[in-house]
């Protein structure tokens, strides 16, 4: 019975039997217990970078990734992004970076909303101007994060970026025109934001 107390009935007084129905959700179908693993994220950046020839520039990056959050049972970002790097002097240059993204968050406590994290990415960088060349890529971030809920995060951090690309400078020496390609190594810093 209900009352989890079982009774016996002689076989002649029974005339029907009826099942109850199963009211308790199994545990896979409650709701807010199933964790979220497909994530999408859009990261936006401003910072500076120092050109070479050029010197000091503004900088904005863009992109937006997808992959997954749950990676072997821990929470962490790994997937692909693509998006849009500009650099801006008296003169505009750009980028499409194609890079693979890992983020890991930090536990400090199991119940706490905010976690440091760090993250990584790498990949290649496709140029948009003749002037300037494709070349791979590379960031080193770390920063920290507020969990909103389970499907719903915003983070900040600082942020490293290395671009490998090239310079072509047009010389006229004597009057006869030169075109010097040059190979450089980027460092931009900058602060990005993302949910």
């Amino acid at each position: 019975g209900k009352d989890g107390l079982r009774y016996q009935y002689p076989k002649a007084e029974v005339v029907t039997i009826k099942a109850e129905k199963n009211t308790i959700a199994p545990a896979d179908t409650v709701k807010g217990t199933t964790p979220k693993r497909v994530a999408t994220q859009v990261a936006l950046a401003g910072g500076t970078a120092h050109v070479p020839y050029k010197g000091w520039a503004g900088l904005f990056n863009a992109e937006a990734t997808l992959g997954t959050h749950q990676i072997m049972g821990k929470e962490m970002l790994l997937g692909g992004s693509i998006g849009y790097r500009g650099v801006f002097t008296k003169e505009a240059y750009s980028w499409i970076p194609v890079q693979l993204v890992c983020q890991v968050p930090i536990e400090l406590r199991a119940s706490t909303r905010h976690r440091p994290l760090i993250g990584i990415t790498a990949g290649y960088a496709f140029a948009t101007n003749k002037q300037w060349g494709s070349g791979m890529c590379a960031a080193l971030m770390i920063g920290w994060g507020y969990s909103f809920n389970a499907h719903t995060n915003l983070s900040m951090a600082l942020t490293a970026q290395w671009q490998q690309t090239y310079i072509s400078i047009v010389e006229t020496i004597n009057q006869m025109q030169y075109t010097n390609t040059i190979g450089c190594t980027w460092i931009w810093v900058w602060i990005r934001i993302w949910n």
